[in-house]
């Protein structure tokens, strides 16, 4: 009988306590995120800079913010620079999302 799916939140706890295949498995998902927002810097080319916001990117915080971030979502080769002068933020008000609605609600 299989092992039951693991919930997200009990691989990123397990990932915090430095357990090698959480550990792992974050990871392989921050590169794959890094890869995907450089691909977005280079598809909309934002000129002031791309905002990156929702939970998920909270919780990955501290994979979000680190050197190998930026260097993966960067390796695009020739167009490495375009990514590269395009300032990535990390949104971090868990609200944004509800207080953005509010607003529109009450204009």
């Amino acid at each position: 009988m299989p092992a039951p799916p693991l919930h997200a939140a009990r691989v990123h706890a397990a990932a915090l306590r430095n357990e090698p295949t959480a550990l792992a498995a974050v990871q392989l998902f921050a590169d794959i995120y890094a890869a995907w927002i450089g691909n977005l810097a280079l598809l909309y080319r934002p000129q002031g800079g791309l905002y990156v916001a929702g939970g998920m990117a909270i919780r990955l915080g501290a994979w979000v913010e680190g050197a190998r971030f930026l260097q993966i979502a960067c390796d695009k080769g020739r167009m490495a620079e375009l990514v590269h002068n395009t300032p990535v933020y990390l949104v971090t008000n868990p609200g944004l999302g509800l207080s953005g609605a509010m607003r529109i609600a009450t204009s």
